[in-house]
């Protein structure tokens, strides 16, 4: 059993299962306090206008398939010029403490305190869920570099909080996402940065990604859908 079916195509050249015997199942998201509204201090609200200060955010832990490098390069090339600023808000923390079991962590502290990055980011969290909540209520657009995911759920989230999204090109994401994202190449700072550009400066766009994700998260299965194919598959397996 699997949250997607990305994942379980990566997984049957190595593991060996029948067909009939292999599930996606995927996981739920709690949507209550997560849908789209206006918070206090925040103007304008998620997807309806982007001001001299853009604000990203990019939620998870941190770990090395998390293409931190890939996000901080870009937001180095977004704040080059005089015009528009983009400020990053992210849990994804090279100096959390559990961070120092990566070989990246060093890397991407030295390249956080650098000072065309520095100014521009923010590490904040981990976070209970009222602060994840107002973390998403705050951002104007949501940000996903990650290489490898079993599911994705910040990408859940960001789209029951109708937020517009910028998320690397891969399998699950996608799966994930659908059409409620702008997808960058995954190592290429320069078109994560180009596609964020785009989504700053268009608000059609905004708007047309932030409605699909929260239509997306609303049709999605819930945690008691899950929780109910997770016991169906359990007698299944007992009675086999």
């Amino acid at each position: 059993m699997t949250p997607t079916q990305a994942l379980l195509d990566d997984l049957r050249p190595a593991v060996k299962v029948d067909l009939h015997k292999a599930l996606v199942n995927p996981y739920g998201v709690a949507e209550e306090g997560f849908s789209p509204q206006p918070v206090e201090g925040a103007t304008p609200a998620p997807g309806e206008g982007c001001g001299p200060v853009v604000r990203l955010v990019y939620v998870s832990l941190y770990a090395e398939h998390k293409n931190l490098a890939t996000l901080l390069e870009a937001i180095r090339l977004l704040n080059r010029d005089g015009g528009r600023k983009f400020l990053l808000k992210t849990t994804v923390n090279p100096a959390w403490k559990d961070a120092a079991w990566t070989t990246t962590y060093r890397d991407d502290l030295a390249l956080a305190g650098q000072p065309g990055v520095a100014p521009w980011v923010e590490f904040v969290g981990p976070f209970d869920r009222a602060e994840a909540l107002r973390l998403y209520r705050g951002a104007d657009i949501f940000v996903f570099p990650s290489l490898v995911e079993s599911f994705g759920h910040p990408l859940a989230e960001a789209m029951a909080a109708g937020l517009p999204i910028a998320a690397a090109d891969t399998p699950v994401n996608r799966e994930v996402c659908g059409s409620a994202a702008e997808y960058f190449e995954p190592f290429s700072p320069e078109d994560l940065a180009s596609k964020v550009t785009r989504l700053a400066s268009d608000r059609a766009l905004r708007q047309r990604l932030g409605l699909a994700g929260s239509r997306r998260a609303a049709a999605a299965p819930g945690w008691d859908a899950h929780v109910r194919r997770v016991l169906e598959a359990a007698k299944l397996g007992a009675a086999s």
